[in-house]
């Protein structure tokens, strides 16, 4: 059987993908091979009464009017519980009749054909039916031909399949339905999150509120004269959560039904997005965290699969169902932030509520009540009372049933000790800030503050055995943390990040033996870390490290050998770093993919003189034959180099496995020597951001060149290369980003200063970014 769509008119789909093509060509040739398909089943069925026949000639006229259109599709509910009522012999009488009619003229395997034989035209009917629905709305929809490609590929190849399949029966047999029903369902889906996506315009269109039952003609901007806009719409609509008529609508029961798709870990990780106000964009880490910290995603403990793994599946599930949309950086390469559009937050709203995950308010914001959930928001009261005297003035609200409390929009934090101390059984405390640290603007950042009137409540951390994740992040006046935070024995997750005031770390922050990340960066009255870290075996992130003052006996690269399950490293250092012993420390860092260094304020002037350091960096300029004495002295003090003369030298650098590398403020004009030629094989990221750098090092055979496939440089004035110099050291180069880099010359960038190679189809270099 050929394709269902004729090459002649669709050569290449893939590419046709335009509005016009779609309404006139795409649709109206699946509508009509699921008719013959309809057709061939009918047959294939005895005794078929001529009920199918009408119901079949109705839905596949592509010039029915619309409003018939939509009246179907609004009362599909209904259809389907008649559809499933017939199936399951719940019947009228007249269908009972002809049901023991059958059954008298046929054998007991014919008839569970027929069942199965029926159940099929109602799938193929609903198809039907919600391809006509996006076949109508397309016509008002032109922005939505820049994301609907994949969708159309992918119902394109599953339809093909099914008619295929179906041409290969002979028509006086049975249909396979076992076969079937499964493509069907999978072409449902991926033809229901069309419609959720174009279901706001479709419903606004003119002329559709006599169609649509269900619509609030209030706001529609059909009746004013102005145009539609789907979120305008929903804009309009206060508090659609608490409307019943949307609840009775088609849209919220399609919402409804993926949402009861999800299995219930994957419908908690959804609900969590409802925390957050409307509109607001959400890091991904965010949600990463709060997942490990309830529980939803549990990493193995052994194995290769990361707590973001397991959360990237999530995530790709819940995109995939049209419940979040990713918000993409780096010319759509990577997607680290995720928004939920206000009428899909509306309907899980409802639904999370009704699963008693939240408390929300009118207006659909949760709340600090968990009496009849374990959950619970602080939030800034218009009035700018505090969230926190809900539950403290409600005594009979048990705090060793909540589980989860995060902060929304609270900016002052006064806990009473002897409250705080009650929550023995919560898993997440998120008290700071979770908005995007990048935003530096003064409105942002007073609108975001956070700050404590003192920390004597954090001592009540000390009850709160079964804490997994505790968030402090950007929360002023935290000078110190106390001792009782190290017997949080259960933690996995410590973020302290932009804590701007906090000075010290605990001497006994080495007894969290299942913390797996910890985040300090941003710490910057922090000037040497505890010993007490290089104890932290489990540890898979720490960002923050400072390279510090060596009188006060710091924690040390060497220190952080024995973190064998390290991957994800960033370093604040001065302009000294790294010594040789630093760099042989480096080289043993088996597990570690990313690499952060960010050298202090002094670094630029102190390395500006060329002539002082050589391209080296740290080690200083000598004659071979004075340098290499001095190298030996230096390195037999570290144990790998000490006595055993048949054990393989440890080369000094940074480790072989290391995927990802950030440099900013790079105090050298030439390029040292650890970070030059071909050592590096696994690189695939380079970003460079700041500094003296001139250059990137030389060519001239194959160990001078960078295997990097995306390289990012911003800030670097000096930085003298041309285009054929830059592609010889980078010849695996499939993305470049420059930013405020003058001296690059004659890059072919786009007006954003981004390069891609042209050759690279976008899903490959997606694929890079990535990983």
């Amino acid at each position: 059987m050929s394709s269902i769509v004729d090459q002649s008119s669709h050569p290449n789909s893939a590419k046709v993908c335009t509005i016009q093509t779609i309404n006139q060509t795409v649709i109206p040739t699946w509508i009509h091979h699921l008719t013959n398909v309809h057709e061939s089943i009918r047959r294939s069925t005895p005794d078929n009464n001529t009920t199918t026949t009408t119901t079949t000639t109705t839905t596949t006229t592509t010039g029915s009017s619309s409003s018939n259109e939509k009246k179907e599709n609004d009362n599909e509910d209904e259809e389907n519980t008649k559809h499933n009522t017939g199936c399951c012999g719940g019947s009228s009488s007249k269908n009972k009749e002809k049901t023991e009619n059958k059954t008298s003229n046929n054998s007991s395997s014919s008839g569970g054909n027929d069942s199965k034989n029926s159940a099929l035209q109602h799938q193929l009917d609903k198809l039907r039916r919600n391809l006509n629905f996006v076949k109508d709305a397309f016509e008002k929809l032109k922005e939505f031909e820049d994301h609907v490609g994949i969708s159309i590929d992918e119902v394109q190849g599953s339809v093909d399949v099914i008619v295929q399949e179906v041409g290969k029966t002979p028509e006086s047999s049975f249909v396979q339905a076992e076969s079937l029903q499964p493509k069907l369902r999978k072409v449902n889906d991926i033809v229901k999150k069309l419609k959720l996506q174009v279901w706001p315009a479709h419903k606004i269109s003119p002329g559709s509120a006599a169609a649509d039952p269900h619509r609030d003609t209030r706001s529609d901007p059909s009746t004013s004269g102005s145009g539609y806009n789907a979120r305008h719409m929903f804009d309009g609509l206060p508090n659609l959560h608490m409307n019943e008529q949307f609840r009775r609508s088609s849209a919220f029961k399609d919402i409804q039904e993926i949402y009861e798709s999800l299995d219930i870990t994957s419908r908690h990780c959804l609900s969590c997005f409802t925390a957050f106000p409307e509109n607001e964009v959400v890091k991904k880490r965010v949600m990463i965290y709060w997942w490990v910290g309830e529980g939803l995603i549990v990493p193995p403990r052994a194995g290769q699969r990361t707590a973001e793994d397991i959360a990237e599946d999530v995530f790709k599930e819940l995109t995939v169902k049209g419940f979040i949309e990713p918000v993409e950086k780096m010319c759509g390469l990577v997607a680290d932030r995720f928004e939920m559009h206000p009428f899909i937050r509306s309907a899980v709203i409802m639904l999370a509520q009704e699963a008693g995950f939240f408390d929300f308010d009118s207006k659909g914001t949760p709340t600090a009540n968990f009496s009849s959930c374990r959950r619970a928001c602080l939030v800034k009261s218009e009035g700018g009372g505090s969230s926190q005297q809900v539950p403290i003035n409600s005594p009979d609200w048990d705090q060793g049933k909540l589980e989860t409390l995060f902060n929304v929009s609270e900016p002052y934090l006064g806990f009473k000790m002897e409250w705080f101390s009650k929550m023995k059984n919560v898993n997440v405390l998120y008290l700071g800030r979770w908005q995007s640290r990048a935003k530096h603007h003064m409105e942002d950042g007073v609108k975001h503050h956070i700050e404590v009137e003192d920390t004597e409540f954090l001592k009540g951390l000390k009850n709160m055995k079964q804490l997994k994740f505790l968030c402090l992040q950007g929360i002023s006046r935290i000078t110190e943390l106390h001792d009782s935070i190290c017997r949080l024995t259960n933690l996995r997750i410590l973020d302290l990040g932009a804590c701007h005031n906090l000075e010290v770390l605990p001497d006994g922050i080495g007894l969290l033996k299942n913390l797996t990340h910890l985040d300090m960066s941003e710490c910057y009255l922090l000037d040497h870390m505890s010993k007490g870290l290089a104890s932290l075996l489990e540890l898979q992130v720490l960002k923050g490290f400072v390279i510090g003052d060596s009188t006060k006996s710091p924690c040390t690269v060497a220190d952080l050998v024995n973190l064998k399950r390290l991957r994800k490293l960033s370093i604040s250092a001065g302009s000294e770093f790294p010594s040789p012993v630093e760099l042989t420390s480096f080289y043993q860092f088996s597990a570690l993919r990313k690499l952060t260094i960010a050298w202090g304020g002094d670094s630029l002037k102190a390395k500006s003189d060329n002539s002082a350091k050589p391209e080296g960096g740290a080690v200083e300029q000598a004659t071979e034959a004075t340098k290499k004495p001095r190298l030996s002295k230096i390195l037999s003090k570290v144990p790998t180099f000490k006595r055993d003369k048949t054990a393989t030298p440890v080369i000094p650098g940074l480790p072989i496995s290391l995927e990802k590398l950030d440099l900013q403020c790079v105090p050298w004009v030439k390029t040292p020597d650890w970070l030059r030629l071909g050592k590096l094989k696994s690189l695939t990221k380079l970003y460079i951001r700041g500094g003296k750098l001139r250059g990137l090092g030389q060519a001239e055979d194959d160990n001078g060149r960078w295997k990097v496939k995306i390289l990012r440089m911003k800030f670097l004035q000096e930085l003298n290369m041309d285009w054929e110099r830059l592609q010889a050291l980078f010849p695996d180069l499939i993305y470049l980003e420059k930013v405020d880099c003058p001296n690059l010359k004659k890059i072919p960038c786009n007006d954003s200063g981004v390069w891609l190679k042209g050759t690279m189809e976008p899903k490959q270099v997606k694929a890079v970014a990535r990983n």
